[in-house]
């Protein structure tokens, strides 16, 4: 039988919708990784170790990655979204910026996160010294 793990809160299918697309020949778990980090540490720290192993020996591979251009293939991209039948992450490429303004302020919004942190570290270091 097949296996089908999937981490995550946010838009996790229920075991119906899960039997319903895959059949019931696959079983299917939700793993929060947050709460099983929270609850077995060393578990986790186990878990986390092989499932690199398995990686770095190509044993496992992560889920399929779906590239879409921005200015040429935004509408392809929701289209993919849309019809639900795609399976691992749909991403939207922006064009890419040489550098950004130095001069005025940059605004940052939701930047009091790890990202925004980064983004912050990342602009800083392209010379930008007025952020909000």
């Amino acid at each position: 039988r097949a296996c089908f793990v999937e981490l995550g809160k946010r838009g996790v299918w229920s075991n119906e919708r899960h039997a319903a697309s895959r059949g019931a020949a696959a079983v299917h778990a939700v793993l929060a990784l947050d709460d099983a980090m929270s609850r077995a540490p060393r578990w986790m720290q186990r878990a986390l170790r092989l499932l690199s192993r398995r990686s770095s020996e190509g044993v496992v591979h992560g889920a399929p990655l779906h590239t879409f251009d921005l200015e040429r293939e935004a509408a392809a991209a929701f289209r993919c979204l849309q019809s639900g039948r795609s399976v691992g992450k749909v991403v939207v490429r922006l064009p890419c910026v040489d550098a950004p303004r130095t001069s005025g302020s940059q605004l940052l919004t939701g930047g009091g996160g790890f990202l925004g942190q980064l983004t912050t570290r990342w602009l800083a270091g392209r010379g930008v010294r007025s952020l909000v």
